[in-house]
């Protein structure tokens, strides 16, 4: 009995010092595996890169991002590579995956063309990611302005168009500093010397104002679209799309009432608060009122006050801005509505026997929830003419109010030639609306009397009370 115990513990012994064995041979298998896949991989890479006349231009966008770029004359090479994410993927080596990244991939459709008029990218970044060349011919249009206000359905509508490349997705880059990343996305538009090639990014004109800084230096002759909404309706739906897009496990509880969103967003505010709604002072930091003496009227100053801001120091863009209000995207007006679109048209560059599609998408932005979700959701959405936001609507009537009277006597009076809105005399009327309460002006007719009374001031004197920065 006992030597019968004996083996068996002698079998399970020499078992257990196999399995170890075993598993210590895996792992420096695997071990070694894993070097030999990448040393295997760094061989492809440098055979790929010796079979081309000119190899990829390493470009340092981040510290984990390593982007191999094209060169001057490596075009061609760059048409049969994909990226994603850290690492180049080259179709004639990983054929299975190419084909799935073609289709899925945002960057799939890169196709640079020799002649399609843009530098090469080494012409334009160094090393380094810093801007050695003119990136002007990357980027022709912009959609800058203001979230809320109908971009995404301007994007889809120019998009719709044969010669419009715009980028798929917002781009950020600009206000975060990021201008490798920037131009990297730029030459991943369709390329051809008749594209027009843009990004859309709404919150490029609101502060800080660093997007602005480099659309200054770098691209300033790259028109802006910018569309504007009264800003009481401007605040609900931009409460109500946050809601519609919170994670699942958010506790809705929590999120901030609107009497603690008035003013300059804070940490709670995920990102809603009445001060971005301020469209005169984001579209006075566009600097088209300064004139040469850059000068700042009493009424501006009033405006900064008012919000809580101190008067930046400001430089005139020149880059010529389409203006629209929301309500031009859904017209009811034939003739107005056709002269609309003729107007964008010959903004962004597109001949009258070309213009944008008579159709225009009306996108419903947020996502798409279960009906059990969405009716949690539903239940913490607001009505903004509820009594319940009199206060906030109070603040969003002063801006308003402001907006529009500055707007219609200050940037469109002086008719620079680098503002367009189409139908004059109807965004006029549109602006003129702004004054009026769309809830029925319960608890705001007041609202903005203090900047009404300086602009009053300024017109009885027969011009602004000016100051000089």
């Amino acid at each position: 009995m006992k030597s019968r115990l004996a083996r068996s513990y002698g079998f399970l012994l020499a078992l257990t010092s196999a399995a170890a064995v075993c598993m210590i041979w895996m792992s420096g298998h695997y071990a070694n595996l894993g070097v030999l896949q990448q040393q295997q991989q760094q061989q492809e890479n440098a055979a790929y890169a010796s079979s081309v006349e000119d190899p990829h231009v390493p470009i340092a966008l981040s510290s984990t991002l390593l982007l191999s770029v094209p060169a001057k004359s490596n075009w061609a090479a760059a048409a049969n590579t994909f990226t994603a994410g850290d690492r180049l993927i080259h179709t004639s080596t990983h054929a299975a995956y190419s084909s799935t990244l073609a289709r899925n991939h945002i960057y799939a459709a890169y196709n640079p063309h020799p002649n399609d008029g843009r530098p090469a990218m080494d012409e334009v970044l160094n090393q380094q990611g810093e801007i050695i060349g003119d990136p002007q011919s990357l980027l022709d249009i912009a959609i800058v302005g203001f979230g809320k206000a109908g971009t995404t359905t301007v994007m889809e509508w120019l998009q719709k168009h044969p010669r419009v490349s715009m980028y798929p997705k917002e781009v950020y880059n600009l206000g975060d500093k990021q201008l490798a990343k920037f131009v990297q996305k730029l030459y991943m538009l369709r390329s051809g010397k008749d594209t027009i090639r843009g990004y859309k990014s709404p919150s490029d004109l609101t502060l800080p104002h660093v997007a602005q800084d480099y659309l200054r230096k770098y691209w300033p002759k790259t028109r802006l679209i910018v569309g504007i909404r009264h800003p009481v309706r401007w605040f609900e739906s931009l409460y109500n799309f946050r809601i519609q897009n919170l994670p699942k496990t958010f506790d809705l509880s929590t999120f901030p009432t609107t009497d603690l969103l008035i003013g300059p967003c804070r940490e709670y505010s995920q990102n809603v608060c009445t001060a971005k709604g301020e469209f005169a002072l984001h579209l006075f930091n566009l600097g088209k009122t300064l004139g040469e003496a850059r000068n700042v009227t009493r009424v501006e100053k009033t405006l900064y006050k008012l919000a809580k801001r101190r008067v930046p120091e400001l430089q005139y863009l020149p880059n010529p801005v389409f203006l629209y209000d929301t309500s031009q995207l859904a017209d009811a007006n034939e003739t107005r509505a056709a002269a609309f679109r003729r107007d964008l048209s010959t903004f962004i560059g597109l001949p009258m026997n070309d213009a944008l599609s008579t159709e225009i998408p009306h996108h419903r932005p947020g996502k798409l929830r279960s009906k059990r979700h969405q009716d949690d959701l539903d239940a913490f959405k607001i009505d903004i003419c509820s009594d319940l936001h009199v206060l906030v609507r109070r603040d969003l009537m002063r801006i308003a109010r402001t907006s529009s009277l500055w707007i219609r006597r200050y940037l469109l009076s002086l008719k620079d030639p680098t503002v367009v809105v189409s139908s004059p005399e109807y965004f006029d009327t549109l602006m003129e609306g702004w004054m009026d309460d769309p809830c029925g002006g319960n608890g705001t007719n007041g609202a903005g009397v203090r900047i009404l009374q300086v602009f009053a001031k300024a017109e009885q004197q027969g011009t602004a009370v000016s100051s000089t920065v």
